[in-house]
């Protein structure tokens, strides 16, 4: 299997852990999304792309790591409405985050971003109420409106 298709696993709402196979290289857009009670994912480092809101509404997440894979870019409103996520780890061949990929994800605390990115969307991390600190690397060339709105515990802020 290379790919999983648009909806496969939508709103299957009992998934608690899915593991990828090596061979998987694209997971489209919305594959996963509303699946309540999924807890863990294992990207495998042959997914290179990840489509718009494939995680969205997983509300049980609550590490995400991605390091392995060889993704250039977290699409838009990719982990939108994971609401327990307290960490992410970003692979360092990202150069982009789009609109929303990590808004509402409420227990978020820890966001590390990789030096080369240079593009940061609408409202990424719009909601991120525990984030207290947050380093934006030189090559950000672009912030876009509303990008860490309603990030109420942020005290820090590293240009």
């Amino acid at each position: 299997m290379r790919v999983i298709g648009a909806n496969t696993f939508r709103n299957c709402s009992f998934i608690e852990e899915i593991i990828i196979p090596n061979s998987v290289v694209l997971i489209e857009e919305n594959a996963f999304d509303g699946c309540t009670k999924l807890k863990q994912i294992n990207i495998p480092d042959s997914v290179e792309i990840i489509g718009k809101a494939a995680f969205c509404n997983c509300s049980s997440l609550k590490t995400i790591d991605l390091h392995s894979c060889s993704i250039n870019s977290i699409e838009i409103d990719l982990f939108n409405g994971c609401s327990n996520i307290t960490k992410i780890i970003i692979p360092d061949s990202v150069i982009k985050i789009g609109a929303g990929s990590f808004s509402h994800c409420v227990n978020l605390d820890q966001i590390n971003l990789p030096n080369l990115i240079s593009f940061i969307g609408d409202g990424a991390f719009y909601q991120c109420e525990k984030v207290l600190q947050i380093t934006i690397p030189p090559f950000v060339n672009s912030i876009k409106s509303s990008c860490f709105m309603n990030c109420s515990s942020l005290e820090q802020i590293q240009l």
